[in-house]
């Protein structure tokens, strides 16, 4: 009885460990799922869920520990549109929300009833002065270095430059939704190097997501072999637990 019930315990401590494997590929699919969701959305980020094994007395588990935002450069798409601009570099463009002051890799701008410029939701774009506001009717230059201009010819005038502003440790950023990111309080914003030529705004362009979604659905078809089997193993216990309940109820 006694032999029996201990290959049970072990049983168990495998329907477990292959469990924890199980929803580490759910866990994956989701992400793996919203990049390719994304893979047109304007200047989103792609994600990697992470992970951690521990060992325990029955044996390794895996663990969800954090996702990670992918923050490198994503494809430049011409447009044509006045209104649209990317981030060529690292640094990210401000904006106001209702929830305070956000940051965004999304540069399909638009103007509101306002004539401000704001993102595709609605929120102003913000300048070294604030919102900006230009004047209706106006051409709109945006320099290289971020300087916006109305006007043409002699009479091309300066109304304010885009607030670029990096992080330190970029990593830590948190995505909440639109497009934006959030840092933590105790990073704060710094301006990017636009003076060092390192960063430069792109007129007519917009910075198309970072997927590569070939890349994505190779992940995923590895996932759902990998989940496939992970399934397969808890049912294969399951049917020896099975076996184990009938040979208990004979001893006894």
């Amino acid at each position: 009885m006694e032999g029996v019930n201990e290959r049970r315990s072990r049983l168990n401590e495998g329907i477990y460990i292959a469990t924890s494997g199980s929803l580490m590929q759910e866990r994956r699919l989701e992400v793996v799922t919203n990049n390719l969701a994304n893979t047109g959305t304007v200047g989103y980020k792609g994600d990697r869920a992470i992970f951690e094994s521990f060992l325990a007395e029955s044996g390794a588990y895996v663990v969800p520990v954090d996702v990670k935002t992918d923050l490198s450069q994503g494809t430049m798409k011409p447009t044509g549109n006045e209104l649209d601009i990317a981030i060529e570099g690292d640094g990210f463009f401000v904006v106001k929300t209702p929830n305070d002051i956000r940051y965004t890799r999304e540069g399909n701008l638009k103007l509101n009833k306002d004539n401000i410029l704001v993102t595709q939701r609605g929120y102003p774009i913000l300048g070294e002065a604030g919102p900006i506001m230009v004047p209706s009717g106006m051409n709109i230059t945006i320099s290289p270095n971020g300087e916006v201009l109305v006007g043409t010819g002699p009479d091309i005038t300066p109304v304010d430059t885009l607030k670029i502003v990096d992080f330190s440790m970029s990593d830590l950023l948190e995505k909440e939704g639109e497009g934006l990111f959030n840092p933590p309080k105790e990073e704060r914003p710094r301006e990017a190097s636009k003076e060092a030529r390192d960063v430069y705004v792109k007129q007519g362009f917009v910075e198309m997501a970072n997927v590569n979604p070939l890349r994505e659905m190779v992940t995923m078809i590895d996932i759902q072999r990998g989940y496939e089997s992970y399934q397969k193993v808890i049912q294969s216990i399951d049917g020896i637990n099975g076996k184990a309940v009938n040979e208990i109820a004979r001893v006894a």
